[in-house]
Order: C-alpha cells, then sequence, then structure tokens
C-alpha cells in the first residue's frame, strides 16, 4: 500500500481528519468520533496519536464500549502529548 495523497498539506489538518484519509484506520477515526475526543483533538494540541489498524481494533471493540466511559478511556490510551517524529520515538524509551 502507498502513501495516501492528502489535498491540503497535513501540518494543516486535523488527526481524525489524516486518520480518515489513510484507510486503514477506520475503526479507530469512528471512536474518536463516538466518544468525542476527536473534537479535542481538532481544538488543542499538538498530539501524536498511535492508531490502531482496523484489523486490531475491530468493530466489535468499538461497539462493545459504545454509550460508555470505557470507549472515551481507550481511545485517550493512544494518544500522546506533544509532538513526537519517528526519530524522536526511537532515542525514547517511555512517553508521558
Amino acid at each position: 500500500m502507498g502513501e495516501p495523497e492528502f489535498e491540503r498539506p497535513l501540518n494543516q489538518m486535523t488527526a481524525p481528519e489524516v486518520l480518515g484519509g489513510e484507510g486503514r484506520f477506520a475503526n479507530f477515526t469512528r471512536a474518536l468520533e463516538l466518544s468525542g475526543v476527536g473534537d479535542i483533538l481538532e481544538k488543542k494540541g499538538p498530539y501524536t496519536v498511535f492508531a490502531p489498524a482496523d484489523d486490531v481494533f475491530n468493530v466489535h471493540t468499538v461497539g462493545a464500549l459504545l454509550g460508555s466511559a470505557g470507549l472515551e478511556d481507550l481511545v485517550y490510551r493512544f494518544i500522546v502529548p506533544g509532538k513526537y517524529t519517528s526519530a524522536d520515538l526511537r532515542r525514547l524509551q517511555v512517553l508521558r
């Protein structure tokens, strides 16, 4: 799978827009929307999102937690405040 092409530069897009355009993160993008966390990501930042692909974060996971605080808690586990590049991540052992 090649790199996705976006209409705008990535630094002008929100995390949900980037994830939605990628094509492999539809379930996580939906969880962002249903939990309300996506709205927060659009307003504040920067954040680094370690979004699980659809084959890992499946519809059953989202459906089982729908309507509970558990979905929001789960989504937040994949988000770290701050901007981290792949080079930054290679140097770090723990993100806080």
